[in-house]
């Protein structure tokens, strides 16, 4: 269960969770707010990963006002289930598969990580450019096949700007012609963030 009083925010104690996902051998986090090893681990906008069940409970105390992160007290504007996380869980020696209650109640925990997205708007391409900040930000611990998909999505708007075939070409409107390279620039962005969203949570958008 959450503890009664939580750590207070300092730049020791709650960096945002910018480790590798993807390794065999990191250690799984500790819940900021019951102090154990994270257990059917969520991820909130800002970075902190917390046991999905200790989220929940943490947030419904804030009723109808904004939700803020109990390590660094910043929005939370979306909370995803981190299936990275999960599965380091699930290679950590000991581990014991889970019972069918457990199932059914990991799969209610998830809808209600669902409900909190869909109360707080979040929507797809801004928090896909969140992700593709994270993305960038760790750089070094991203698989190669991971960083081809989000170079080639990028690749693809150096394409664009290099047709001489423009959905606002330059040659007849001018200026007015480089709206849509503009544009195109933070939809691909989106759409790479949203690469490294999917590895690391499991979502497919």
């Amino acid at each position: 269960p959450p503890s009664e009083t939580l750590p207070a925010p300092s730049p020791a104690s709650a960096p945002p969770l910018s480790g590798n996902y993807w390794s065999s051998t990191a250690e799984i986090p500790t819940c900021p707010i019951c102090l154990e090893s994270v257990q059917w681990a969520c991820e909130t906008s800002c970075g902190h990963a917390f046991c999905a069940a200790c989220f929940l409970t943490w947030s419904q105390r804030f009723a109808m006002r904004t939700v803020t992160c109990p390590m660094d007290r910043r929005q939370v504007h979306a909370v995803y289930a981190s299936a990275a996380l999960r599965r380091r869980h699930q290679r950590a020696p000991g581990h014991v598969p889970p019972s069918p209650s457990e199932v059914t109640r990991h799969a209610e925990l998830d809808e209600q990580l669902l409900r909190f997205n869909e109360r707080n708007g979040a929507g797809w391409v801004h928090e896909n450019a969140r992700w593709a900040l994270r993305a960038f930000r760790q750089w070094e611990f991203v698989p190669l096949q991971l960083r081809v998909q989000i170079f080639s999505v990028m690749f693809l708007w150096v394409v664009y700007l290099l047709l001489p075939i423009d959905l606002i070409p330059e040659s007849v409107f001018g200026v007015v012609g480089l709206v849509d390279d503009a544009l195109m620039l933070p939809l691909l962005i989106s759409v790479a963030g949203g690469i490294f969203r999917a590895s690391v949570t499991g979502e497919h958008r």
